[in-house]
């Protein structure tokens, strides 16, 4: 995706590739966190990802589920996705080709733009490309400045989706050029120029 233009003509540095997140149920944690090819290291080795899961000292008292985060590029962070997906679905024996239900951490730094009207065109493109039901609730996560990103389908759909809400979020962050903005983040390799950057959400690709 090309950098956007600031109203001084001179592009924005990107943001750091962003972190996927997701919510686990606790109870399936130990699916993911034992040994083994079921596990995280088995699901990172695999998809090429960087995968964590969080634990009881890092994990909000209010929150019952673990937030897992991936990290790498598009391709591996997608990979990933799908094992993660994948297992969690099987946990909850849902018979292949039936609807599930995956949620996504968002920042609540974006949930301005994600509401918005070109935000929430974009989220329904999604959930009319890939098939599945797209929702972002409105109330934070328990202990956390985020929000959740409810995506319910079928597993192939379910992570096409939930790809493209990285794309979305990824999009936001290189307009901002601001690695704070978003967690998940390192500072980017050059500083950001002054200057209005306009909506990239309307230029997503379908």
């Amino acid at each position: 995706m090309e950098s956007a233009e600031t109203a001084e003509g001179v592009a924005s540095a990107p943001a750091a590739s962003l972190a996927w997140r997701c919510l686990v149920p606790s109870d399936a944690v130990a699916l993911l966190a034992g040994p083994g090819d079921d596990g995280v290291e088995g699901i990172a080795w695999e998809s090429g990802a960087e995968l964590s899961v969080s634990g009881e000292g890092d994990t909000p008292k209010e929150l019952s589920d673990r937030v897992l985060t991936l990290r790498g590029g598009r391709a591996e962070k997608e990979a990933a996705c799908y094992l993660i997906v994948q297992r969690i679905y099987q946990w909850l024996e849902i018979s292949e080709g039936r609807p599930g239900i995956f949620v996504v951490v968002v920042p609540a730094s974006s949930a301005a733009a994600l509401q918005g009207s070109e935000g929430a065109a974009a989220l329904e493109a999604i959930a009319e490309d890939t098939g599945v039901e797209v929702v972002l609730e409105e109330e934070l996560i328990g202990g956390t400045d985020d929000l959740p990103l409810r995506i319910a389908g079928a597993l192939g759909p379910t992570v096409a989706a939930a790809g493209r809400v990285g794309d979305l979020l990824q999009a936001l962050a290189d307009a901002a050029g601001d690695a704070s903005a978003l967690p998940g983040l390192s500072p980017p390799a050059t500083p950001p120029r002054s200057g209005l950057a306009p909506s990239v959400l309307a230029s997503l690709p379908p």
